[in-house]
């Protein structure tokens, strides 16, 4: 016998597909992948569009200040203050907006 649906199916649909979302975001996958913070320095390096959204993860896991470069897609580093490190936003026509 199959289970009785008690909400509409587009809003389960909407349910599932904000919890996927919310689950991939960098902020709770990345940091318990972090090892503990080292002794020296801590540099972050990265190249993506996801790239500034995982070293501000990084960066706010780490009590410590932390260094990098991050390369992403124009326009993904509007909402980020990455502290230390230094970041370049290239678009598709090979503009660099540099942070």
């Amino acid at each position: 016998m199959l289970p009785i649906m008690t909400e509409a199916p587009l809003d389960l649909l909407r349910r599932m597909f904000d919890a996927a979302i919310a689950s991939a975001q960098p902020a709770l996958c990345v940091p318990p992948f972090l090892p503990a913070p080292p002794k020296g320095r801590t540099i972050v390096v990265g190249a993506g569009k996801a790239a500034a959204t995982m070293a501000q993860a990084v960066e706010r896991h780490y009590p410590a200040p932390v260094e990098g470069l991050v390369i992403t897609r124009y326009g993904r580093l509007d909402d980020f203050d990455l502290g230390a490190m230094g970041a370049v936003a290239v678009s598709g026509d090979h503009q660099a907006f540099h942070r």
